[in-house]
């Protein structure tokens, strides 16, 4: 045996060739005579765009859906959420109920009349061309008419959009399991906060935000208003009212965590226990363009623009609010200065942060509450002459 023998096979090595298929030939003159590479090199940018116009018709036809429907059993689903201590037995319940709520969305979607089509070649030969106004866009999807294969991966991933299953992907999925505990949460929240802030809040938020929504803010917290938040519009109001709108003068419409915060900064500043806990936005519906009310500029001409404008804001402090490069300065302190802290001497304040925390950890707003009770108890027993009074 040679010793170079012992260094073979000791080690996988994987190699990639590089060849190139070059035609010569009849078969050269073949492809320049019909344009074979320059009709796929234009078909696959063709692909690109039929796919934004099948992702437009789904988005409008999610939207219609959407708005003309109305849940029903969301009263036992908000029974079962609010529920403190749930068992077992109750979770499994609440999960059953949410499967009962994703399968009413995902029925609506999936069982109107030409449902199926989008999913076939109808939507290449007889949906979009229907759907489409612009000539030119319509051109682009007759390049298709016999090459609907292209879109058959495309078209099961839409699919399953609008599946009944837990999918985080799935529009059942975040109406119910994403959107829904939020809604209900704000609903909660917003009866505290109705009790303490002022009438005049309330009053400016119903004249600021009814031509918007069609209702008042009230109404907007009601469970019966859930099914007006299921399409990405009524998102979208639902949102603007809690987080406010810009208008197009520069006029900032303010929202609903605005007053909140105000009556924080002016009323629960000395007194924690009466601090406002904030609303939570919804999330966007699947598929949906990031579209708001507000006012949205124009889209940056260069780069030197793009970055001159981010060092604005940078640097830029006002009345009410310091610069993110201050900002930035202040967190990236308080991080560093971890190790110097004495952990035992942190606390929570009683209140919305601490059943926030719980609800948050255990899933049930009374949990920390309940144990401190109990861990009082025992290190203070009563005596028999004592009573609970």
């Amino acid at each position: 045996m040679k010793k170079i023998d012992r260094f073979i096979n000791c080690y996988p090595l994987s190699k990639t060739l590089r060849f190139s298929l070059i035609p010569i030939g009849k078969t050269e003159d073949n492809f320049n005579a019909k344009m074979m590479l320059e009709e796929d090199e234009k078909r696959a940018e063709s692909y690109e765009k039929v796919k934004e116009y099948i992702d437009r018709y789904h988005k409008s036809y999610i939207e219609s859906v959407l708005s003309a429907l109305t849940l029903s059993d969301l009263d036992s689903y908000a029974e079962l959420y609010y529920k403190s201590g749930k068992s077992d037995a109750d979770k499994d319940k609440l999960n059953k109920a949410e499967e009962t709520l994703r399968k009413q969305i995902s029925k609506a979607l999936t069982e109107t009349e030409g449902s199926t089509a989008m999913f076939s070649a109808d939507i290449i030969k007889k949906i979009l061309p229907e759907f489409l106004t612009d000539k030119e866009e319509k051109a682009v999807v007759a390049e298709f008419d016999s090459f609907y294969t292209y879109f058959i991966g495309f078209a099961e991933n839409r699919k399953n959009m609008y599946s009944k299953e837990a999918k985080a992907s799935a529009i059942p999925y975040r109406c119910i399991n994403d959107n829904l505990p939020k809604f209900l949460d704000n609903a909660k929240s917003f009866n505290l906060i109705k009790a303490m802030i002022t009438q005049d809040s309330l009053n400016k938020l119903n004249e600021d935000f009814i031509g918007l929504t069609g209702t008042t803010v009230e109404c907007i917290f009601e469970l019966k208003y859930f099914s007006s938040v299921l399409s990405q519009s009524g998102i979208d109001k639902y949102n603007e009212v809690i987080g406010g709108y810009t208008c197009s003068d520069g006029t900032k419409v303010q929202g609903l965590n605005e007053h909140i915060n105000l009556y924080n900064q002016q009323v629960a500043k000395e007194d924690k226990s009466k601090h406002l806990p904030l609303l939570k936005p919804l999330f966007k519906q699947i598929l949906s363009d990031k579209d708001s009310v507000s006012f949205i500029p124009e889209k940056f001409s260069s780069d030197d623009e793009l970055l001159q404008t981010v060092n604005t804001f940078y640097k830029c402090s006002t009345a009410d609010t310091e610069s993110a490069e201050i900002t930035i300065e202040k967190i990236r302190a308080l991080f560093s200065e971890f190790d110097s802290y004495d952990t035992n001497a942190i606390y929570v304040s009683n209140g919305i942060a601490v059943t926030e925390i719980s609800n948050a950890v255990f899933g049930s707003w009374n949990t920390i509450s309940d144990g401190w009770n109990a861990e009082y108890s025992i290190a203070h027993p009563l005596n028999k002459n004592q009573n609970l009074e």
